[in-house]
């Protein structure tokens, strides 16, 4: 599925935490990361993360839910494309991720 550039776009993050302090990193490269989100939206960003408390079916069980919304894609792809942006913190944080953009019906 893609998305027209100056279209809309939510991205579901799924995540798992290195065992040894990455749920602390994680904190720590979404508050760095805001700046640059922020620089490149025009508007403040907010990240909502949820908390799993029950595996209803399969076999799915990420640490940490994120739905972020963006107002284009082409600015989310500028702020992550930033050279200042701070994806080592996220790389540090986590032991796997899954990433999927979501569209409403």
């Amino acid at each position: 599925m893609e998305t027209e550039p100056d279209h809309p776009v939510t991205v579901v993050g799924m995540l798992w935490f290195d065992p040894d302090g990455g749920e602390e990193t994680f904190r720590n490269y979404l508050e760095a990361s805001r700046p640059f989100m922020e620089k490149h939206l025009g508007r403040p960003f907010v990240s909502q993360t949820y908390r799993p408390v029950a595996t209803l079916g399969g076999d799915l069980d990420p640490d940490l839910v994120a739905i972020n919304e963006f107002h284009s894609k082409a600015a989310f792809m500028a702020a992550i494309e930033d050279p200042e942006y701070p994806s080592h913190l996220l790389e540090g944080a986590v032991t796997r991720v899954e990433v999927v953009q979501v569209r409403k019906d």
